[in-house]
């Protein structure tokens, strides 16, 4: 992890089907991914979803900071 070395590798999941993932929270660029989920979807803005409707949509990590924060 070259620019987030405190960063263990060891606390990520790789997944296609986000709906097997059992959390509270997934943050992610593509609202396809929300479906099935349990939890809450927060939408990341990206150039190519623009156009996507998110219940939850944030534009950078600091928006994501103060999500959590409210």
């Amino acid at each position: 992890m070259k620019h987030l070395p405190f960063l263990s590798p060891m606390n990520f999941i790789f997944c296609g089907k986000k709906n097997v993932v059992q959390a509270d929270y997934l943050i992610d660029d593509s609202s396809r991914h929300f479906e099935g989920f349990v939890g809450q979807g927060i939408l990341f803005s990206a150039p190519h979803n623009m156009t996507e409707a998110g219940e939850v949509r944030v534009d950078n990590w600091l928006d994501v900071r103060a999500y959590f924060l409210r």
